[in-house]
Protein backbone atom coordinates (compact mmCIF):
# COMPACT_ATOMS: atom_id res chain seq x y z
CA UNK A 1 0.00 0.00 0.00
CA UNK A 2 1.50 3.36 -1.00
CA UNK A 3 2.13 6.00 1.63
CA UNK A 4 -0.10 9.01 2.24
CA UNK A 5 2.05 11.33 0.16
CA UNK A 6 2.02 8.92 -2.81
CA UNK A 7 -1.77 8.65 -2.55
CA UNK A 8 -2.10 12.43 -2.41
CA UNK A 9 0.15 12.92 -5.48
CA UNK A 10 -1.71 10.21 -7.41
CA UNK A 11 -5.07 11.82 -6.58
CA UNK A 12 -3.78 15.27 -7.50
CA UNK A 13 -2.47 14.05 -10.88
CA UNK A 14 -5.73 12.24 -11.64
CA UNK A 15 -7.80 15.33 -10.79
CA UNK A 16 -5.62 17.48 -13.06
CA UNK A 17 -5.81 14.95 -15.90
CA UNK A 18 -9.59 14.65 -15.72
CA UNK A 19 -10.39 18.33 -15.12
CA UNK A 20 -10.44 19.44 -18.76
CA UNK A 21 -12.54 17.46 -21.21
CA UNK A 22 -11.00 18.98 -24.35
CA UNK A 23 -7.48 17.60 -23.86
CA UNK A 24 -5.54 16.57 -26.94
CA UNK A 25 -3.17 13.63 -26.75
CA UNK A 26 -0.14 14.29 -28.90
CA UNK A 27 2.39 11.73 -30.10
CA UNK A 28 5.67 11.49 -28.21
CA UNK A 29 8.49 13.44 -29.84
CA UNK A 30 12.18 13.06 -29.11
CA UNK A 31 12.98 16.72 -29.81
CA UNK A 32 15.43 15.95 -32.61
CA UNK A 33 15.07 19.49 -33.94
CA UNK A 34 16.93 20.68 -30.81
CA UNK A 35 19.81 18.27 -31.54
CA UNK A 36 20.70 19.68 -34.96
CA UNK A 37 18.97 16.77 -36.66
CA UNK A 38 17.32 18.26 -39.73
CA UNK A 39 17.09 15.01 -41.71
CA UNK A 40 14.47 12.34 -41.01
CA UNK A 41 15.77 9.57 -38.76
CA UNK A 42 14.43 6.02 -38.82
CA UNK A 43 15.24 5.24 -35.18
CA UNK A 44 14.89 8.33 -32.96
CA UNK A 45 15.79 6.43 -29.79
CA UNK A 46 19.07 5.27 -31.31
CA UNK A 47 19.90 8.76 -32.60
CA UNK A 48 19.35 10.36 -29.19
CA UNK A 49 21.34 7.58 -27.47
CA UNK A 50 24.31 8.02 -29.83
CA UNK A 51 24.10 11.82 -29.57
CA UNK A 52 24.15 11.62 -25.76
CA UNK A 53 26.98 9.09 -25.72
CA UNK A 54 29.02 11.26 -28.10
CA UNK A 55 28.61 14.43 -26.02
CA UNK A 56 29.27 12.57 -22.76
CA UNK A 57 32.58 11.39 -24.24
CA UNK A 58 33.38 15.00 -25.18
CA UNK A 59 31.96 16.66 -22.05
CA UNK A 60 35.04 18.86 -21.54
CA UNK A 61 34.45 20.37 -24.98
CA UNK A 62 30.77 21.00 -24.20
CA UNK A 63 31.32 22.61 -20.78
CA UNK A 64 34.44 24.52 -21.75
CA UNK A 65 32.65 26.46 -24.45
CA UNK A 66 34.02 29.66 -25.87
CA UNK A 67 34.41 32.89 -23.99
CA UNK A 68 31.95 35.55 -25.17
CA UNK A 69 33.52 38.86 -26.09
CA UNK A 70 30.41 41.02 -25.98
CA UNK A 71 29.75 41.26 -22.23
CA UNK A 72 27.55 44.11 -21.07
CA UNK A 73 27.25 44.77 -17.32
CA UNK A 74 25.40 47.80 -15.96
CA UNK A 75 25.88 47.05 -12.26
CA UNK A 76 22.72 44.95 -12.01
CA UNK A 77 22.32 43.06 -15.27
CA UNK A 78 24.78 40.98 -17.27
CA UNK A 79 24.16 40.26 -20.95
CA UNK A 80 26.18 38.41 -23.59
CA UNK A 81 25.78 36.22 -26.66
CA UNK A 82 25.53 32.52 -25.84
CA UNK A 83 28.26 30.31 -27.26
CA UNK A 84 25.53 27.70 -27.88
CA UNK A 85 23.48 28.68 -30.90
CA UNK A 86 19.86 27.52 -31.04
CA UNK A 87 17.24 27.55 -33.78
CA UNK A 88 15.47 30.36 -31.92
CA UNK A 89 17.37 33.69 -32.03
CA UNK A 90 15.77 34.92 -28.77
CA UNK A 91 17.54 32.04 -26.96
CA UNK A 92 20.96 33.07 -28.26
CA UNK A 93 21.30 36.00 -25.86
CA UNK A 94 21.97 35.38 -22.15
CA UNK A 95 20.49 37.68 -19.51
CA UNK A 96 21.40 37.45 -15.82
CA UNK A 97 20.65 39.59 -12.78
CA UNK A 98 23.26 40.32 -10.11
CA UNK A 99 22.16 40.47 -6.47
CA UNK A 100 25.22 41.57 -4.44
CA UNK A 101 23.42 41.39 -1.08
CA UNK A 102 22.84 37.64 -1.64
CA UNK A 103 26.48 36.88 -2.51
CA UNK A 104 27.38 35.52 0.96
CA UNK A 105 26.12 32.43 2.68
CA UNK A 106 26.77 30.94 6.10
CA UNK A 107 27.74 27.32 6.54
CA UNK A 108 28.81 25.18 9.49
CA UNK A 109 32.48 25.57 10.31
CA UNK A 110 34.05 22.18 9.63
CA UNK A 111 37.23 23.02 11.56
CA UNK A 112 35.89 23.45 15.09
CA UNK A 113 33.60 21.70 17.53
CA UNK A 114 31.64 24.70 18.76
CA UNK A 115 29.08 24.50 15.94
CA UNK A 116 29.77 28.08 14.85
CA UNK A 117 28.63 29.23 11.45
CA UNK A 118 31.23 30.92 9.30
CA UNK A 119 30.59 33.04 6.20
CA UNK A 120 31.57 31.17 3.04
CA UNK A 121 34.14 30.94 1.58
CA UNK A 122 36.44 30.84 4.59
CA UNK A 123 38.74 28.33 6.23
CA UNK A 124 37.30 28.54 9.70
CA UNK A 125 35.45 30.64 12.21
CA UNK A 126 36.54 32.82 15.14
CA UNK A 127 36.69 29.81 17.49
CA UNK A 128 39.27 27.88 15.40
Amino acid sequence: MPGLYAQWIDGWERRLASRDKDRVTRPFEWGLDWLDCDDPVADSYRYVSEYSRDWAARSEEFFEGSHPSDFEFDGNSLMFTSPLVSHHPENNRVYAEYFPHLARAAAPCWFCRSGMRAPMPTRGCADC
